[in-house]
């Protein structure tokens, strides 16, 4: 039986009753961080034109909830904007391959994908969470399988496996048996994106940088429409499926490296969503160390921001291309802004949608701060990504009285558990739906295992109107 069909025959038996308790825990984690970033991700202007094409394109099945907005719409268009929102602000989890080289997002793709199929058949919350896992791990095998050699990643890099996120959730939340979930799991592989990573991060002349967001919304999408399209009877039943053989989507996707065994090495024995582990920064992680530096020193040495004269960041330089730009004016050119990035660990508060207001980032001294960080690069740094794919930064602060400080951070902490995961959630939607509706909508995730129709979730996921 090829690795496929193994793996297609294995996600559409999961029950949740399979489930350890601590893989059901990660899934409910996976579900309540990625809501966060919906709803986060929202009142961000870009969020509007992901929003209007779904309402526009999508207004033939009215199945799912649009969050935020409200709306309801066809279950691919329901995932394309949100996925779309969960990516926003750039602050979720992601999965990487054995050798770094290939990076999937796992939580804003499987939980919209759920979601989206999963609202019209009214499923429980039990079912929701099956679901999700069932999407971690069929993205996260597929992901595990592909790796590139040095050599390879210089040519061609890319998350296009994202796909099987949503793939694998949407089908599993239809109930799809094995051949149908098969049929989703070949078309999704024929749908993924071509590798196209260094068009939008790790080479010259990307400024300003496209709308990466559309690739997640794209990707999401693609995987709900893969899993609809085998529940209208749309079939790729072959055995020499998608992911198997010499020719199969590692080939595809530029990977030199396949392991097929891994597709379904310890299948209901290793559980991949235990490495789940979400962002403590939003913005992209290019520039996280650097941004826990920065905090670091500011709180040790307790400056205040007027102390600081200027702050100097070291990093790789395959990394850190085109992120010097120290005034940006749209969204993603500013969550790849290692100087907007770090003034707005400086001067931005509570981490979450305010980091990207018009507001803050038009005020004189937001704009001050921004001018005073600057970027460099150093073979050290340049080894440790070449050795580990580490981002680490060192970074050097004066201040307007002469003195001098210095750290150097291999490394920035990640949300694991409940108290981490819903304390980020809490900052984040509190700035937009204030602190009593995002304690219902905890709570509602907290609760899933009670929940009959995860309808009692979706009516919550709406931004009341100002």
């Amino acid at each position: 039986m090829s690795s496929t069909r193994t793996l297609a025959g294995y996600l559409s038996a999961l029950r949740y009753e399979d489930l350890p308790p601590l893989v059901a825990e990660k899934g409910r984690l996976l579900i309540l961080d990625a809501i966060g970033n919906c709803i986060g991700g929202y009142p961000l202007a870009l969020a509007t034109p992901f929003l209007e094409m779904s309402k526009e394109l999508g207004g033939g099945s009215p199945q799912a909830t649009l969050i935020g907005d409200g709306a309801k719409v066809a279950p691919p268009m329901a995932a394309y904007a949100n996925g779309a929102l969960s990516t926003m602000l750039d602050y979720c989890d992601s999965f990487a391959s054995q050798g770094g080289t290939n990076l999937a997002w796992m939580g804003p793709m499987a939980v919209p994908g759920a979601l989206a199929t999963g609202e019209g058949r009214g499923i429980s919350g039990r079912e929701l969470i099956v679901s999700v896992v069932a999407g971690y791990e069929c993205a996260a095998r597929i992901v595990a399988s592909m790796d590139q050699t040095p050599e390879q990643e210089a040519k061609v890099t890319g998350s296009g496996l994202s796909v099987f996120a949503s793939a694998g959730a949407a089908a599993r939340a239809l109930g799809q048996d094995s051949d149908r979930f098969l049929s989703t799991l070949g078309m999704a592989g024929m749908y993924t994106p071509v590798p196209a990573g260094y068009k939008w991060i790790g080479d010259e002349g990307l400024t300003p940088r496209k709308d990466i967001k559309q690739g997640w919304a794209w990707m999401t999408m693609v995987g709900v429409f893969a899993a609809v399209s085998a529940e209208k009877g749309l079939q790729m039943l072959q055995e020499n499926n998608i992911l198997d053989g010499d020719h199969g989507l590692w080939r595809m996707l530029g990977m030199d490296i396949f392991r097929d065994e891994e597709v379904t090495a310890d299948l209901g024995a290793r559980y991949h969503i235990l490495r789940f582990a979400t962002k403590s920064f939003p913005g992209c992680a290019v520039t996280h160390t650097a941004m826990a530096g920065v905090t670091d020193l500011v709180r040790d040495q307790r400056l205040a921001p007027d102390d600081i004269e200027a702050v100097h960041v070291v990093t790789n330089r395959a990394g850190g291309i085109g992120f010097e730009d120290q005034a940006p004016t749209r969204l993603v050119d500013r969550e790849f802004s290692m100087p907007y990035q770090v003034a707005a660990a400086v001067l931005a508060g509570t981490k979450g949608p305010g980091w990207y207001s018009e507001e803050l980032a038009g005020g004189d001294g937001f704009r001050d701060m921004e001018r005073r960080v600057s970027l460099g690069f150093d073979e050290e740094s340049e080894q440790v990504y070449r050795d580990t794919h580490a981002r680490i930064s060192k970074v050097i602060l004066s201040t307007k009285d002469g003195r001098s400080f210095r750290t150097r951070v291999d490394d920035t902490d990640r949300y694991t558990d409940w108290d981490g995961v819903s304390a980020k959630f809490m900052d984040t939607t509190t700035q937009v739906v204030g602190r009593d509706h995002a304690e219902s909508i905890a709570g509602a995730v907290k609760g899933l295992e009670s929940m009959t129709s995860i309808s009692e979730l979706m009516d919550l996921l709406k931004v009341p109107r100002s």
